[in-house]
């Protein structure tokens, strides 16, 4: 049985093994994304909200699925990168790369501006931010935390902290997805 929503923040820093302690408290996925629902209807304004955050759930099951990614870490990311809005802006790199969609993920033009939001492109703004956190996992050999602090930055700094400034990312994206995962959220 998964643990039950914790909605506390444990601030986190220090190399990937300091925040191992966080996996036991990992939520089940429906319980999240219930507990995130509200957040994420709200990100999605317009008529079509309900759909939205409907398509969300159904491309998280199935991507999952293929990626062999827990479920519960792909809705923390996507709440983390853009607080489940189908049409967040897309932002952009230092490099200038459009890093767009669900995941905010490098290369992927998001769905600013579309009127009508379909099932399929949920799934591929989903589908490319988890192969890319899959890329992540595989090079960290399936650490959570360091797999994260490589999605958000790049990079780890060579200090190994995941939190270090250093790592040009946000230096508390770990720590924040971290505590997404049993259940808090801003």
């Amino acid at each position: 049985m998964a643990p039950p929503i914790d909605t506390k923040y444990y601030m986190q820093t220090g190399p990937a093994s300091s925040f191992e302690h966080f996996t036991k408290k990992i939520c089940s996925f429906e319980d999240l994304f219930n507990h995130n629902k509200a957040h994420m209807l709200a990100a999605n304004g317009g008529a079509d909200k309900n759909e939205c955050v409907h398509f969300i759930h159904n491309s998280i099951k199935k991507i999952a699925a293929e990626t062999g990614i827990r479920e519960a870490l792909l809705l923390c990311v996507i709440i983390q990168e853009s607080t489940g809005n189908c049409r967040v802006k897309t932002t952009y790199d230092a490099d200038g790369k459009p890093t767009g969609g669900l995941m905010q993920c490098e290369g992927v033009v998001g769905a600013e501006g579309l009127k009508t939001m379909t099932q399929n492109k949920v799934d591929d703004m989903i589908r490319a931010g988890a192969h890319h956190l899959k890329g992540n996992l595989t090079a960290n050999h399936g650490n959570i935390y360091a797999a994260l602090r490589v999605y958000n930055s790049g990079s780890i700094a060579p200090s190994g902290d995941l939190s270090d400034p250093k790592s040009v990312g946000t230096p508390k994206y770990v720590s924040d997805v971290a505590n997404r995962l049993h259940g808090w959220s801003n």
